[in-house]
């Protein structure tokens, strides 16, 4: 590797997509973010075009020096073909880029792959990701590396911001039919002005509302006493707990007892406390922290190490 090089981490996450770029010596930092980009959304073609944008907004804010090596972490990038299908699109579109990046050696993994060293680094233990989805991921101590959920909103996402959502949006329907009644109703309505069958239909059905915005108001509400909320906070994180419990039941003795949690989930105080108290009690041997290093950072990292090997 020359003395002289650009190394750009992007973490592309279903809800933001956050970009950090670094010079050889690491003396330079500059971070740039944009939409969030899951691939089987907004399909390989959209993912493409956020990238470019991304990355020439980099170019307008700081300097590139080449070799340029860029790793992205792709949400909903866990099939090859889709991976395939990124680049592709990513190459046809490189003539729109500034000249200094038209040579960008680019890495593309699922998103998955970027937490993980984030969390871990090197080492072995389970990853936990809980943001708009949810992902649990453990690297043997033979580095193998092995996952659990991840099938996106129909399919999972236990424990996740949609998840939780879309189940304090049930218990408001339910209350409006004249179910139990929740607190959850009244934040519904002040926060997003959803205050009755037919805005909250519209929302939902035509407007695609992003569920997972309503995830920290259910937390929330739990925390103030909610019974319905602390419920839904509590079942889901219960059934993340058992997935994680799942992934170290295939091979009990292949890990480092060592959990690392990431996402934005875990910035709600009441959702951490409950998956912490959950954990401990079905996993009492495991030592559990939130991961202080960005997902974005461990895309950084493994861009160094193209230009290492480069």
């Amino acid at each position: 590797m020359t003395e002289s090089a650009t190394f750009i981490g992007i973490d592309a996450g279903r809800t933001k997509t956050a970009l950090r770029l670094s010079n050889a010596s690491g003396s330079r930092f500059v971070t740039v973010n944009g939409p969030g980009i899951n691939v089987q959304h907004v399909g390989p073609a959209g993912a493409a075009d956020v990238l470019i944008d991304l990355l020439r907004e980099a170019a307008h804010v700081s300097t590139i020096e080449p070799p340029v090596f860029v790793s992205v972490g792709l949400a909903g990038g866990g099939r090859q073909t889709d991976i395939d299908a990124v680049r592709v699109s990513f190459d046809a579109q490189r003539s729109e880029l500034p000249q200094s990046l038209q040579d960008v050696s680019l890495d593309l993994v699922d998103d998955g792959v970027i937490a993980l060293q984030a969390a871990l680094d090197d080492d072995s233990g389970l990853a936990v990701i809980v943001g708009t989805g949810s992902l649990v991921l453990g690297r043997r101590l033979t580095g193998e590396v092995v996952r659990a959920g991840g099938w996106g909103s129909l399919l999972g996402d236990e424990g996740s911001g949609y998840a939780l959502g879309l189940a304090g949006l049930r218990a408001v329907a339910r209350a409006l039919d004249g179910g139990p009644k929740t607190a959850l109703r009244r934040h519904l309505a002040l926060e997003f002005g959803f205050g009755d069958r037919s805005s909250i239909i519209a929302a939902v059905y035509q407007e695609q509302w992003p569920l997972q915005l309503f995830a920290p108001f259910v937390v929330r509400a739990a925390g103030e006493g909610d019974a319905i909320a602390a419920a839904i906070v509590q079942r889901q994180v219960q059934k993340l707990v058992d997935q994680i419990a799942g992934l170290i039941a295939r091979a009990p003795d292949a890990f480092t007892k060592r959990i690392a949690f990431i996402g934005g989930l875990l910035n709600e105080p009441a959702y951490a406390d409950a998956l912490r108290n959950a954990l401990h009690e079905q996993l009492p041997e495991w030592d559990a922290s939130r991961c202080a290093v960005p997902a974005v950072d461990g895309a950084l990292e493994l861009a160094r190490r193209m230009g290492e090997t480069a």
